[in-house]
């Protein structure tokens, strides 16, 4: 089960999911999806992943994450709330 979903986009919708395993120090990121993210040995930083997406509506993405930070995401600089 993913720890956050987002939505992005008004007439083009794309979906993105966050799977934090704080055990596993592993993250998961589906975009409409599509596995794009799938790294382990995360380290108790946090990083920041980068994606553009959509053709009529284009965006750009960043989800930030950490082992000690929650989950982020923002659209075009702006910070987007998860839906769950």
């Amino acid at each position: 089960m993913p720890n956050a979903e987002y939505e992005i986009g008004e007439k083009e919708k794309h979906y993105f999911t966050v799977d934090l395993n704080l055990g596993f120090r592993r993250i998961e990121i589906e975009q409409d999806g599509a596995l794009v993210v799938n790294e382990f040995r995360l380290t108790p930083f946090s990083k920041t992943f980068m994606f553009d997406i959509g053709t009529s509506e284009p965006h750009h993405v960043e989800i930030t994450a950490g082992l000690f930070r929650p989950i982020e995401l923002n659209v075009d600089g702006k910070t987007v709330q998860p839906l769950l």
